[in-house]
């Protein structure tokens, strides 16, 4: 791998390492990525291979670091070549993606690669792992990992991973466990199919850190033979998972299974309660979807009593000016939890001057299908129609209008939505104010309190 800079003043300066040269090998092993590099800079002790950017020189280097700093060297490049997925899962929302609209490029493309599920928590298969792979993970511990189990029957799993064989996984969590290897789980429930969540909870929990149920996602594209998990099907699998919580948390001392927030919403019932704010624990899903309302929750109360002074300062009757309409965008799944929060929000602050409202607009999805509510899968395109008949049904005063838009209806830290639509289109389209906001329970209270402070 070759060096693209050297920090100066760290031990890799003054071992005589310089941008230009390229790494061979690192700790008696050839260097395949930049994981063998973090592993090795963390341990602390280890031997360099180095072949000199003019290529006539191979230097090797003992390194026994002296304090905690970094190494010091920064790659030209990582090393990982994304490793693509070879499955045909039955339930793949990749396969659903809509192939005759204008979609990003990279939303087809499926990776299964034990690097990215250690460097940014994906959830992988294991099914192309070749033994050198697996010893490995194992070798430079690349833990914790994030593994789509579904079901531990292999047979029943390899029908959902699409193939026409078993496609065994026990034996391999258990390979992992056993070299010092943690990880947190997934089942995809299908309806139907992967009906054996208790026998599958129950295979895991000695094993793995924690374990989400999750209801499968279909678009209008989706596999004829899937269908949507129902309300009656939801409150199934909610009875399950809290039967089987009150079991583990004897046994293991943590809950270890969570059901997704999802499942509450299609049941229609009340998150659990947790005056404790210990439910979710420290929140080991949270990027499944298991716990985010909790989450929001937390941060949202703390939020709104710390700026109790705040409202009643900039709340009052002197600064009262021309009503402000803030339109608070979400998916259909989220509405009534959003709208709860924002009428507490309105009602506090309106005791004090009434001079702007909130109103949630829950926006249907139509891109990618109606049986799609989550908020992170609206387009741009769904958004603008959504909203533009909400403003022209009420007669709003586009001026005084300002449209609120979660981030997580954004590509990560840019303006564009999966449609290619961007938030500058549409602000130009609708005639309005539009701005991105972080979904977090602090950020909620903080920008509606902040656009309702403005003149």
């Amino acid at each position: 791998m070759k060096i693209a800079s050297v920090t100066k003043g760290s031990m890799a300066a003054k071992l005589g390492i310089n941008a230009g040269d390229a790494i061979l090998s690192i700790g008696g092993h050839p260097i395949e990525d930049i994981l063998d590099y973090y592993y090795f800079d963390e341990l602390g002790e280890f031997s360099l291979q180095v072949l000199e950017q003019n290529g006539d020189r191979i230097k090797n280097i003992e390194v026994i670091k002296i304090n905690d700093r970094p190494f010091g060297i920064n790659f030209v490049e990582d090393g990982i070549e994304v490793k693509r997925c070879h499955n045909n899962c039955v339930f793949c929302f990749v396969n659903q993606l809509p192939k005759d609209k204008n979609l990003r490029k990279t939303l087809f493309v499926k990776d299964d690669d034990y690097r990215y599920s250690f460097l940014n928590g994906t959830y992988i298969t294991l099914s192309n792992m070749s033994p050198h792979e697996i010893e490995r993970i194992k070798r430079i511990k690349l833990s914790p990992l994030y593994i789509s189990v579904h079901t531990t029957n292999a047979i029943l799993r390899g029908r959902m991973l699409g193939y026409k064989s078993e496609a065994p996984i026990l034996e391999r969590l258990q390979d992992l466990y056993d070299g010092g290897i943690r990880f947190h789980t997934q089942i995809v429930y299908c309806p139907n199919i992967n009906e054996d969540i208790e026998k599958t909870a129950r295979d895991l929990a000695p094993m793995a850190l924690s374990l989400a149920v999750v209801p499968v996602g279909l678009t209008d594209c989706k596999n004829p033979d899937m269908k949507v998990v129902s309300k009656e099907e939801a409150k199934k699998v909610l009875g399950l998972v809290h039967r089987l919580q009150k079991e583990f948390i004897e046994e293991y001392g943590s809950n270890f299974i969570w059901a997704a927030d999802e499942f509450y919403l299609k049941a229609g019932e009340e998150f659990p309660e947790d005056p404790e704010c210990d439910f979710y624990e420290d929140y080991p899903q949270i990027e499944n979807g298991v716990g985010l309302f909790s989450q929001f929750d937390e941060s949202y109360q703390a939020t709104l009593i710390e700026k109790a002074k705040f409202i009643t300062k900039n709340f009052n009757k002197k600064n009262e000016n021309l009503i402000k309409q803030i339109l608070i965008v979400t998916g259909s799944s989220a509405s009534n939890f959003i709208t709860k929060r924002a009428s507490e929000i309105s009602f506090i602050c309106n005791k004090v001057a009434n001079y702007f409202n909130i109103n949630v607009v829950p926006i249907e999805n139509h891109f990618f299908g109606k049986t799609v509510t989550v908020t992170g899968l609206l387009v741009g395109e769904d958004i603008y129609q959504g909203v533009t008949t909400y403003i022209n049904a009420n007669n709003l005063d586009k001026q005084h209008t300002v449209v609120l838009i979660p981030s997580v209806c954004f590509r990560e830290d840019k303006d564009d939505f999966l449609d290619s639509k961007s938030l500058e289109w549409l602000e130009k389209e609708l005639g309005v104010r539009v701005r991105k906001t972080e979904t977090d329970g602090a950020s909620f209270v903080n920008v509606i309190l902040e656009e309702g402070s403005k003149k």
